[in-house]
């Protein structure tokens, strides 16, 4: 019998480094670090490559117009390294803009022609799912020293 349930266990669903299915209240300091950590990584990834996207459109083609854009996403990095390493709220409701600042922009300018509704349902589904996540995040930092240091066995 195969043991591929209990690798995904030990990988994927570790109480230490993966607590998602914990409330951020039930949470010990090591594992709200640990979650913040992954968010803020899986984001920064994804704003870093907005940043060089960015830089190649100021620089290759000259579009000033994208200066902003750029300014708010060294914000977002700065707000994501802070909220690894210090947890204020303030980081938090920073790192979780990104979602709302989308959402915004889809509302003003609206979809590319060329997304079909299946696309956009997902894109929606997604933003949406990024926007409740973000509550999370806020909830972990809120709670973040109150939090114990271990867990209580």
């Amino acid at each position: 019998m195969s043991s591929w349930f209990h690798r995904v266990k030990k990988y994927v669903w570790d109480e230490e480094k993966t607590p998602f299915h914990l409330l951020p209240v039930e949470m010990h300091k090591k594992q709200a670090h640990n979650e913040l950590f992954i968010y803020a990584a899986i984001e920064g990834i994804l704003t870093a490559i907005l940043i060089f996207g960015i830089l190649a459109q100021i620089f290759m083609a000259g579009k000033i117009a994208y200066v902003p854009l750029l300014l708010y996403s060294l914000m977002l990095m700065g707000a994501l390294y802070v909220l690894v390493n210090r947890k204020p709220i303030w980081a938090a409701l920073v790192s979780s803009s990104p979602p709302l600042v989308m959402f915004g922009l889809l509302f003003w300018f609206g979809f590319h022609p060329n997304n079909t509704s299946f696309d956009k349902l997902i894109l929606g589904g997604f933003l949406a799912f990024w926007v409740i996540y973000s509550v999370r995040i806020f909830d972990i930092c809120r709670n973040y020293p109150e939090m114990a240091e271990t867990v209580n066995s």
